[in-house]
């Protein structure tokens, strides 16, 4: 709906805009030679193209079969602007229909060539210079016929006067030609160049708006036009809406056919089935019912409603309340089909599973019959369990004709009695294979056991693992009575019992053997560690004695403390391992008991000697923070002492320097603080390390101050140099009262200079120079008007020279007039009437612009004949 009002929008913009929308006719930009006139063949295309592109100017030539009653100058500025062409590009525009040509561009440079050369010929200047330049290299071959030597001829003497260096003599004759081209169909041309803001004309020095003519559309006729078409657009959209309720209503008529299709399908098994699947049935039956009910009224509904066609709300409103309903009762009806779906599978499947099942309860059952004469065993509870498997088997044969669905669930219980019935069938040979096998896996394993406690003197362990085997040799008869009554549950249980108290057996001897070896090495490890504290404490201690003489006892006082801390848990430690060593003895044999004391010692060495270390660590680290503050020390001292040279080599003046005034003092006492502190023990490390950073801290800010106060002297330095040079451009020109300005102002500059103040000195310079430039702008506005002045004087001399002549003229022929009849002196054949003028603005700002016609010797811009 939203792109129906867009469109409808469009339409209405279009035809209200539609007059700019057909005046826009500018040719595209391709390449430097555009002919849409067919005045060039392709090798006069690729001549001229070749030799537009100068290397500071680039010619476009644009031809046109006609400007459709425009003006060229009009147009050469719409197509200038169109081609996004610069001041480095000019336009010449040819209409072959209007037979006209016209030069356009925005190069000051340009027209003051082309002053020059229009001068040097006794021409005028502005649009008359550059159509007196077409006049004399354009029109002459467009007469002839050959537009591409005209073409040629003004793109050479275009690249001629731009690469005249200035005040040069562009004069080089009147007969300049351009290079021979093959002829060409007849062509025409103007030349046009423009920036964002100017626009030039071809036959007037100053812009000339761009006028574009609109055709002349009867608006009431067009307005209407759009109303009729806005009308249509909704007439339309009124339309698709009421298709869209006829489609509903066409989708209600389909679900009626669906649900009475459902309906009869499930009435085939209304009457017959009972139980679940009657149930099933009757609500199916009843729900298809309310889903026809439903879908008969909301069509009839549908029908009956009357909405007009551009009510578009209402219509709205009913497509979303019947489409809801629609989906609801499609969704439903499909729903039903699905369940009935699930009856007639379950109809069709029944029998045939039922079938199945049986066969294989048979073969289930054989299986059975030749497994307890095999064995001898009666398995009273697998019988039962097939008797139950059978007794489902025949109810789903009893269901399956009026009850499908029920049949379906007791099939399925069913197929699980027989999965698991047939699972522990199977199983039967496995259990007694294992129980005939016992014997022989108990033996191997008591064996073993037996082997271990020989080799490794187990004769004390408080462990039993004789009882263990008898143990597993009990779970095992149970098992045999089990497999005998067919309880194949209990049966699996003893089976993973008797065997876990088997690998149980066999494991706690091999663990008494395993800490037998272990809790030996475990105590020869631990008496190493103790002898390695009791060396390195001797260590700690002449280290502690070296901390004394040299560092404040906060130093090293703890860790001392520490030491006696630890000494003791070391002591203890070694108190207790002899008791772990008897209960290892072989006339004990308590290696569990010793080899949780092992552990417990093992865990308090491991932890000390970890700390040994770190004590170790610290109290060396001493001596390297001691030597750290000095070298930090040094370091500051270097850096200050070298900034200080710094200051010295650059001359500068600190007094008015905030941040290096009292900074030196300070950082050489804080330096003296700090190296008596160092003269002698006992060291304060913190103190020395805070006092050492201060240092650091005063030597970076000293530092950072003198590269600031360098860098505010050079720049002051560098703009005096160039205020100076300003000075000496602008002085030769100027006043007096300018210079003695000036002394004053330099004078103050260096009195900043002497005082230090560079960063004053340079907003000073920077006053200065703008002075400077305030001053030189006034210099050269006088000088403008002084030029002014001498050029008014000059036309005021010509005019009076034109009146004396005039009057001289009168005064002669009154002379003549009183003289007798038929006799006279002198005659005058005809007379000659010539005009010009001239202004003192810049002629070159702005787009120059020129035209001329090549049927007739008058040059003028834009003109027809």
């Amino acid at each position: 709906m939203k792109r129906m009002r867009w469109l409808i929008v469009l339409l209405v913009l279009i035809i209200g805009t539609g007059t700019s929308v057909w005046a826009a006719d500018i040719p595209s930009k391709q390449g430097l030679v555009r002919d849409t006139a067919g005045l060039f063949d392709s090798s006069q295309r690729q001549y001229l193209s070749k030799i537009a592109k100068g290397e500071q100017i680039r010619v476009f030539v644009l031809t046109v079969p006609s400007l459709e009653g425009q003006s060229p100058t009009d147009y050469a500025n719409a197509a200038y602007d169109a081609w996004n062409l610069g001041t480095a590009d000019v336009l010449l525009l040819i209409s072959s229909g209007d037979r006209s040509v016209e030069f356009n561009f925005n190069n000051p440079r340009l027209q003051q060539a082309i002053d020059e050369w229009s001068s040097s010929k006794g021409k005028g200047t502005g649009s008359s210079a550059i159509t007196a330049m077409l006049d004399a290299y354009f029109i002459p071959h467009a007469k002839e016929g050959s537009f591409s030597k005209a073409s040629a001829s003004m793109i050479h003497q275009v690249h001629r006067l731009a690469a005249l260096p200035a005040g040069e003599d562009p004069v080089q004759g009147d007969d300049h030609k351009a290079e021979a081209v093959s002829p060409a169909p007849e062509n025409k041309g103007s030349v046009k160049s423009t920036d964002e803001t100017t626009r030039s004309m071809s036959t007037a020095d100053t812009a000339a708006p761009l006028k574009i003519e609109f055709p002349k559309l009867p608006w009431i006729e067009m307005v209407a036009g759009g109303l009729g078409i806005t009308l249509i657009l909704m007439l339309i959209r009124g339309y698709l809406k009421k298709r869209k309720l006829s489609m509903i209503s066409e989708k209600f008529a389909e679900l009626l056919v669906k649900c009475n299709a459902s309906l009869e399908k499930v009435g085939a098994y209304q009457g017959i089935a009972q139980g679940k699947t009657g149930r099933a049935v009757q609500e199916i039956a009843d729900r298809l019912s309310e889903f026809m009910v439903a879908a008969a009224e909301s069509k009839t509904e549908l029908q009956e409603t009357r909405i007009l066609i551009l009510r578009y709300a209402s219509m709205d409103e009913a497509i979303q309340r019947f489409s809801k309903i629609a989906d609801r009762l499609e969704h439903g009806i499909k729903a039903e089909d699905n369940r009935i779906t699930v009856i007639e599978h379950a109809d069709k499947t029944a029998k045939g599973r039922t079938t199945e099942l049986h066969a294989d309860y048979t073969v289930l059952k054989q299986t059975l019959d030749r497994t307890a004469a095999d064995t001898g065993y009666p398995f009273p509870i697998l019988y039962q369990e097939l008797e139950g498997l059978e007794q489902d088997i025949q109810r789903a044969v009893e269901l399956q004709l009026f009850d499908p669905l029920e049949a379906q669930e007791v099939l399925k219980a069913a197929e699980q009695k027989y999965s698991m019935s047939k699972s522990n069938i199977e199983d039967v040979a496995v259990y007694v294979k294992e129980a005939h096998e016992f014997l022989d896996q108990s033996a191997a394993i008591r064996a073993e056991i037996v082997k271990i406690i020989e080799t490794h003197q187990l004769y004390r362990i408080k462990v039993r693992p004789f009882e263990r085997l008898d143990d597993a040799r009990e779970q095992m008869n149970q098992l045999e009575n089990y497999l005998r009554q067919g309880n194949m549950g209990e049966v699996r249980k003893s089976s993973e019992r008797a065997h876990a108290m088997l690998k149980e057996a066999l494991g706690m001897t091999r663990r008494q053997a395993e800490l037998r070896r272990q809790n030996r090495n475990d105590l020869d490890r631990l008496y190493g560690q103790i002898q390695q504290f009791h060396n390195e404490s001797s260590v700690l201690q002449s280290m502690l004695n070296h901390c004394r003489s040299q560092y404040v006892p906060r130093h090293w006082q703890s860790w001392e403390q520490a030491l006696a801390k630890e000494s003791q848990e070391v002591r203890m430690a070694d108190g207790k391992l002899p008791e772990a060593e008897r209960l290892t003895h072989d006339e004990v044999q308590e290696f569990e008991e010793a080899s949780e004391i092992i552990e417990n010692e093992s865990m308090t060495m491991a932890r000390v000697l970890q700390w040994v270390r770190e004590m170790k660590e610290t109290l060396e680290g001493l001596d390297d923070r001691l030597q750290a503050v000095r070298h930090e020390l040094a370091a500051a001292q270097e850096v200050f002492v070298s900034q200080q040279k710094t200051l010295q080599i650059h001359n500068v003046v600190t007094s008015n320097h905030s941040l290096l005034l009292g900074l030196p003092d300070s950082f050489w006492r804080n330096v003296q603080t700090v190296g008596g502190s160092l003269s002698s023990p006992l060291y304060d490390l913190d103190y020395l390390e805070s006092a050492a950073r201060s240092c650091t801290q005063d030597a970076e800010h000293f530092a950072y101050g003198v590269q600031d106060i360098v860098r505010q002297k050079e720049e002051a330095e560098r703009l005096s140099v160039q205020v100076e040079q300003r000075f000496k451009q602008v002085s030769r020109r100027a006043s007096r009262g300018f210079k003695k300005n000036y002394k004053s102002y330099r004078l103050r500059v260096e009195q900043l200079f002497g005082q230090g103040m560079y960063a004053e000195a340079s907003h000073e310079l920077l006053n200065i120079a703008e002075y400077i430039d305030r001053v030189e702008r006034e210099i050269r506005h006088q000088e403008m008007l002084e030029q002014q002045r001498r050029a008014a004087q000059q036309l005021q001399r010509a005019a009076d020279q034109a009146r004396r002549a005039a009057a001289d003229a009168r005064k002669a022929a009154a002379q003549n007039s009183s003289r007798p009849s038929g006799s006279s002196w002198g005659s005058s054949s005809g007379s000659s009437h010539s005009s010009g003028g001239s202004g003192w603005g810049d002629s070159s700002s702005g787009n120059s612009s020129g035209g001329s016609s090549w049927d007739n010797n008058n040059s003028s811009g834009g003109s027809k004949w």
